[in-house]
């Protein structure tokens, strides 16, 4: 089994509908919000501008507990802490609006994207 390295940044790829809610958020001079995180079993080839709308196989949702973007990076950085009971092989994650719209996705087709172990804090 293929384990991404823990120490490796997860790169999200925009999702159609999330590029589409900033473009619409920027245009009526509103802000989008980004709340959460959503891990799931699948597995798949996350792609820029995917037309995925939700993820399946979520087995475990948290909030996002800080986050910043650095312009000359072209970088956002988000932070959640994950508590669970249960042990899970993710395969796929989901950044969330406040509005539940699926902003970015990032996924592997094979291995474990990231590992969520029972009774461990993992940031």
């Amino acid at each position: 089994m293929q384990v991404v390295n823990m120490s490796d940044p997860v790169k999200l790829n925009i999702t159609k509908i999330g590029l589409e809610s900033a473009l619409n958020a920027d245009i009526n001079g509103v802000e989008v919000k980004l709340a959460k995180i959503k891990f799931s079993t699948n597995r798949f080839a996350s792609v820029p501008n995917d037309p995925r709308t939700t993820l399946t196989n979520v087995v475990h949702e948290s909030a996002i507990s800080a986050g910043g973007t650095s312009i000359e990076q072209n970088t956002l950085r988000l932070f959640t802490v994950v508590n669970s009971a249960s042990a899970y092989d993710i395969g796929s994650i989901g950044l969330y609006t406040e509005d539940d719209v699926l902003f970015a996705i990032a996924s592997v087709e094979t291995g474990v994207l990231l590992k969520i172990m029972p009774r461990i804090s993992f940031i």
